[in-house]
């Protein structure tokens, strides 16, 4: 009878680790804050109140759309100059051609990302231009507040 004991308080003791651990896990991923991957902009407007910070995310992710084609051209082109590096003899022209399709995808990106940023941070009263000042001379800062793995 008393292993039987045993094995019921560890089963019960797991069953509730167990519990605790999911519980803990859906409240991280439900309070963290929702992030647009637009670069080192998808942390500038964590400081804004709910609707602003909502209509900052929105605007980025608006244009990270429209940009997607923009994107898949410069994923081709990087694998086009990988390819290029991969081959028996290097063909300098294909691989410069390549590069050079790629930092223009790239500066067309960021040139449109940069311009909706703007444009929305035209809209914004004045203290929130100012947190967003903050962010951008401090990007560090920002970056390792979400930081939560230790290594």
């Amino acid at each position: 009878m008393r292993p039987m004991r045993i094995a019921l308080a560890a089963s019960i003791l797991l069953n509730v680790f167990l519990i605790a651990a999911a519980v803990g896990g859906a409240v991280w991923l439900h309070s963290r804050p929702r992030i647009v991957a637009a670069g080192s902009l998808r942390f500038l407007g964590d400081d804004f109140p709910t609707t602003q910070r909502r209509a900052f995310m929105r605007g980025l992710r608006e244009t990270r759309r429209t940009l997607r084609p923009i994107a898949l051209d410069a994923r081709q082109a990087r694998s086009d100059a990988a390819d290029q590096l991969r081959r028996p003899e290097l063909d300098e022209a294909a691989l410069s051609a390549a590069l050079e399709r790629l930092r223009n995808d790239e500066i067309k990106i960021r040139t449109a990302i940069e311009t909706r940023a703007v444009a929305l941070a035209a809209a914004l009263p004045l203290k929130e231009r100012q947190k967003l000042a903050e962010a951008v001379a401090h990007p560090v800062r920002v970056r390792q507040r979400f930081r939560w793995w230790p290594f």
